[in-house]
């Protein structure tokens, strides 16, 4: 925007005038400030000004009319921005909006969010959540777990899920399947925000043996603990029985 005469003002910046290209918005805070904090306009208080003189402008500025923090213009698909200092250990929400011809597409569908460490950089994780929906006892101390894995675009996404036993009577090795694709995966579901159902078992525990075992979700060296359950192991079965009474 450019000050003109008397305090009047014209809107004269086009920030999205010219090729098609995209603008990057963001929002950070520390706790999660939610995607709300993303800000697309420089908003001002008006005064009572015929022609909406606005508070505290100098009179011999440019204004922009936009909050963007990066541009792009096609054939350029990408959006390059450092994040300031003050950004360090928040979470970010970043959202890209499209425009052509001085039209903006004012989308506010699917903002990402981004976990920033103290050296500004993303701090990749596996936000996904899990509920546990079963702990079915087998044969000779075994135990199957049957889970509900609910992905989340954001973040990193597992390459498998693993069982670990955290405290017991023995010491079980950690048993493994892959997220995608696995004979563990039974009832898969497309795209993100769809749950996904999974079965892991371990074999060989000790009879009546109390044990707490935990479900993670893992990536490389990244890992997220998903759901802690505590089981105890059946390997004797039931009591043969003693005697059968037959009634006709």
């Amino acid at each position: 925007m450019r000050a003109v005469d008397a305090g009047e003002r014209v809107y004269a910046n086009r920030p999205f005038a010219g090729a098609r290209g995209a603008a990057l918005y963001l929002g950070y805070g520390d706790p999660d400030p939610g995607p709300e904090a993303i800000r697309f306009r420089r908003n001002r208080v008006h005064d009572n000004a015929p022609f909406c003189r606005l508070a505290e402008l100098d009179p011999g500025a440019n204004e922009t009319k936009t909050a963007a923090v990066a541009f792009c213009t096609s054939p350029t698909a990408a959006l390059v921005y450092e994040l300031p200092a003050d950004a360090a250990d928040t979470v970010a929400w970043f959202q890209v909006r499209t425009h052509d011809d001085d039209v903006e597409n004012t989308t506010l569908w699917r903002p990402r969010r981004v976990v920033i460490d103290a050296d500004l950089d993303a701090d990749n994780r596996i936000l996904g959540t899990a509920a546990l929906i079963a702990a079915e006892k087998r044969d000779g101390g075994g135990v199957r777990f049957r889970f509900r894995y609910l992905p989340v675009r954001d973040g990193l996404q597992p390459e498998e899920f693993q069982l670990v036993a955290t405290d017991g009577p023995t010491s079980p090795d950690p048993v493994s399947i892959s997220y995608g694709g696995s004979s563990g995966e039974f009832n898969l579901g497309g795209g993100f925000g769809r749950e996904l159902d999974f079965e892991i078992d371990v074999a060989g525990l000790e009879d009546e043996g109390e044990y707490t075992f935990e479900i993670r979700a893992v990536n490389g060296a990244v890992e997220a603990a998903l759901i802690e359950t505590d089981v105890t192991a059946d390997a004797s079965g039931p009591a043969a029985p003693t005697a059968s009474i037959a009634e006709y």
